[in-house]
């Protein structure tokens, strides 16, 4: 019986950690087709050069603060719960920010678009960072300490060729 839930412990861990390097693909996906262009995007719509400037301190500054934030709230809740519904709502702050291009397109609250657009991308920022302790307290279970550097760097490098076929 031992043996048994010892074999599906491993069985657990190992599908974890495929779909960890799964995760990441889609993660480096995400990165390469929506983060890297906010700020193209700001400049598209018309918003000034210091806004510009202002969306890399709001990513400084706004995911380290919302990282400190989730590591206190693993003490709460389940690192499951964390991260889904960080995951959940990062993906749901695309909505509007799709939302935005629509408008500026239509020619609709065009002065306003770039505030929107400060607004939205901090929520993106705070949502995608909050779950980031609990994926790594939830990995540090997953990957055998002797194991970590050899799992992390295999993931790393698919990441990386992943992205660059993206910017291709």
């Amino acid at each position: 019986m031992v043996k048994r839930q010892e074999l599906s412990l491993r069985e657990n861990r190992r599908k974890a950690r495929f779909h960890s390097i799964r995760e990441g693909i889609f993660a480096t996906a995400k990165g390469s087709f929506g983060d890297r262009f906010i700020s193209p995007f700001a400049i598209a719509i018309n918003t000034s050069s210091p806004m510009v400037a202002m969306f890399s301190s709001i990513s400084g500054l706004l995911g380290p603060l919302s990282q400190l934030v989730g590591s206190r709230s693993i003490e709460k809740r389940s690192r499951k719960e964390i991260i889904m519904k960080s995951v959940f709502l990062e993906t749901l702050m695309w909505v509007p920010l799709i939302a935005l291009a629509i408008l500026f397109y239509k020619g609709i609250f065009v002065n306003t678009l770039p505030f929107l657009l400060i607004f939205f991308f901090a929520l993106l920022i705070i949502f995608g960072n909050f779950g980031y302790p609990a994926w790594f307290s939830w990995m540090g279970d997953i990957v055998n300490k002797k194991h970590r550097g050899k799992f992390f760097s295999k993931r790393n490098l698919i990441m990386g060729v992943v992205s660059i076929v993206l910017a291709v």
